[in-house]
């Protein structure tokens, strides 16, 4: 006659089985919900089937405990069922918050969900977890967690101090997510290193960048909180600025250069009226006259910005050709003894 104890821990070992097939049937033939918060077939089901075993196994780790007498085991086999439900319920809750994440970029865009913002929160939210779940499985495992966070107070002391600028970068990291002064795929300048380039991704640590040259650039994030930052990506307008400089012979004909220059600019659509427009004798000088040109874009995308400059120069050059006046060329002058030469 089969014993008790074999039968029980087949039909536990039976049913957890059938409850793992059939969860699975369950979940492949039945269209779920696509929202992530009711989506048990991404988030839920796995960990539930993990539940089912770690349930039918120290289901029978129990039986067999009772029938070979190894009582001393029990408390054993309890903290060990009770850390994984924990760690099974932290998987959960990971699982559900990566969900989410995605959900939130997907439906909300970059309008209503900053990209970074969404990641800072995700970053955050799994370090809680995280730390939850070690600090629950110790005191399920028997271990007095007191004395260990009173013990980490005075670590975490000396690991500050011995760390502090991994945690300045950290905290970097954590302001260019809560300040976002750019974010991946801007274009952003750094004037004091000379550097500029393309965010490719913003860490904890250090920030990449893909600089003109297509390399590679590594900055950590404490860098940014000591020197400012120039977005390009963020600039809604461009300027153009040059400098004319004519004989000083060609005098008479300067005010209605410049009223034609003036008039063939306002015809330009490539320029944004609405901003301020100069066109004006700016200084006299040993070359002649200095003509000053400072006029707004639209236009933020460097090839872009490029063809409208390279139009509105072909345009000013034309106007230049039509009145017959030419551009002074600079003169250096050298002595040798008494003689001057040119």
């Amino acid at each position: 006659m089969v014993n008790d104890w074999i039968i029980k821990s087949v039909i536990a070992l039976l049913f957890a089985t059938a409850a793992h097939y059939g969860i699975k049937k369950l979940r492949n033939s039945t269209r779920l919900s696509q929202t992530w918060s009711l989506k048990p077939d991404r988030i839920v089901l796995t960990p539930v089937l993990l539940l089912i075993w770690i349930f039918a196994i120290s289901y029978v780790a129990d039986i067999l405990n009772a029938h070979f007498n190894l009582f001393y085991l029990t408390q054993d086999i309890d903290r060990i069922r009770d850390t994984a439900v924990v760690c099974t319920l932290a998987w959960l809750a990971l699982r559900w918050k990566k969900k989410a994440e995605q959900q939130w970029l997907m439906q909300g865009g970059y309008s209503s969900h900053d990209p970074g913002m969404v990641h800072a929160l995700s970053k955050l939210f799994t370090v809680v977890i995280i730390s939850i779940t070690v600090l629950i499985s110790l005191y399920v495992l028997g271990v007095n967690v007191v004395p260990l966070l009173a013990f980490g107070g005075i670590g975490a002391a000396a690991v500050g101090f011995a760390g502090k600028d991994v945690i300045s970068n950290f905290f970097g990291g954590l302001m260019l997510y809560v300040t976002r002064p750019f974010s991946e795929g801007e274009e952003i300048v750094l004037p004091n290193e000379n550097i500029q380039g393309v965010v490719e991704n913003i860490g904890w640590y250090l920030t990449s960048l893909r600089d003109k040259e297509k390399r590679p650039v590594y900055l950590p994030n404490s860098l940014f909180s000591r020197m400012f930052v120039m977005n390009i990506t963020r600039v809604l307008h461009r300027r153009i600025f040059e400098v004319f400089s004519i004989q000083e012979t060609q005098i008479d004909k300067v005010r209605d250069l410049l009223e034609n220059i003036n008039h063939c600019l306002s015809q330009l659509d490539l320029i944004d009226h609405k901003m301020p427009k100069l066109v004006v004798v700016d200084r006299i000088g040993g070359q002649g006259l200095e003509i000053s040109m400072e006029i707004y874009t639209s236009k933020v995308r460097v090839e872009e910005y490029c063809r409208v400059k390279q139009e509105v120069l072909f345009t000013i050059m034309q106007i230049f050709q039509e009145r017959g006046i030419a551009l002074s060329v600079p003169q250096t002058i050298v002595k040798l003894g008494q003689e001057k030469v040119f």
